[in-house]
């Protein structure tokens, strides 16, 4: 039955890997003998709507996925894998690249290690460590804030059993708080069920594309500010970076720092006493 299928690769969606598959043909299990026991009873099949029912008794999937996994404290059941998904992300898709970039600085150019001898070249990783701690710490203090004020109830109120028709992709998530028509939290990732790729837009933005006065995405533009891998914003801060106040590997901004800024003032060129100038590029040594 499509929808019961369905319903049980939303709640797989968000179990951990090694579990995945043994906790998804057990749940599949336990929902189909109720199926079959209230088919049996009433002498004839069950149409989907009166599936559809018995999965609304279950709950929603990310709810239903957090039985099965180790209770949190700091960031409760209720959005916990939604937390652990962003940050998974954060680190494929920004972290992980910035480190392999580094990595090749290292391993194929001279000039590079020249100007970094011995250990002093650790010292190159102090803008990543700078990001690790800064993303890490904001993404927990945001979705411990979530989880404590909105999470729990809206996520109860507003799943409902005809969105496990369609296979799902990702997730999608805003509060009912709102400022100027914007909800104050929009998260969203992947496809939704018509396929087409999921943007946040809100006071505070966070998936893959987001769009928000700040956003957390892999593709993002911030009113304020931004974090991720490809971002624009007044103060931007990325693997690839645009804006007035830039931190970044790749950063263009009126200020700048990072491996390589294209500025008209720079941080990093201060410090390597380097004359900042309007076409200035840091990172790489004169």
């Amino acid at each position: 039955m499509q929808i019961l299928d369905n319903y049980i690769q939303q709640v797989g969606f968000w179990l951990p890997r090694a579990q995945q598959q043994d906790i998804m043909a057990e749940l599949s299990e336990e929902i189909r003998t109720q199926i079959d026991e209230k088919e049996s009873a009433l002498g004839r099949k069950l149409d989907e709507a009166e599936v559809a029912t018995m999965l609304e008794r279950w709950g929603n999937p990310l709810l239903v996925a957090e039985r099965y996994v180790p209770q949190r404290h700091l960031i409760g059941p209720a959005i916990f894998p939604v937390y652990q998904f962003v940050l998974k992300s954060v680190f494929a898709w920004y972290l992980l690249p910035w480190m392999l970039v580094w990595v090749g600085f290292i391993c194929f150019n001279p000039t590079f290690r020249a100007a970094h001898p011995g250990w002093a070249i650790l010292g190159t990783l102090a803008p990543w460590w700078n990001q690790v701690v800064c993303t890490v710490g904001g993404l927990t203090i945001l979705f411990a804030t979530l989880d404590r004020r909105w999470a729990r109830t809206r996520l109860l109120e507003d799943w409902k059993p005809d969105s496990a028709v369609r296979r799902p992709v990702g997730f999608e998530w805003k509060s009912k708080a709102t400022v100027f028509g914007l909800p104050l939290v929009h998260i969203a990732i992947g496809r939704d069920r018509n396929g087409k790729l999921r943007v946040a837009r809100g006071v505070v933005a966070i998936g893959q594309f987001g769009v928000g006065v700040i956003t957390i995405a892999q593709f993002g533009f911030g009113f304020l500010g931004s974090i991720g891998q490809f971002v624009m914003a007044p103060a931007a801060v990325g693997q690839f970076a645009v804006g007035l106040i830039v931190i970044g590997q790749f950063a263009i901004g009126l200020a700048a720092a990072g491996q390589f800024a294209a500025h008209i003032w720079s941080i990093d060129a201060i410090r390597h006493g380097f004359p900042p100038t309007r076409s200035s590029v840091s990172g790489i040594p004169r």
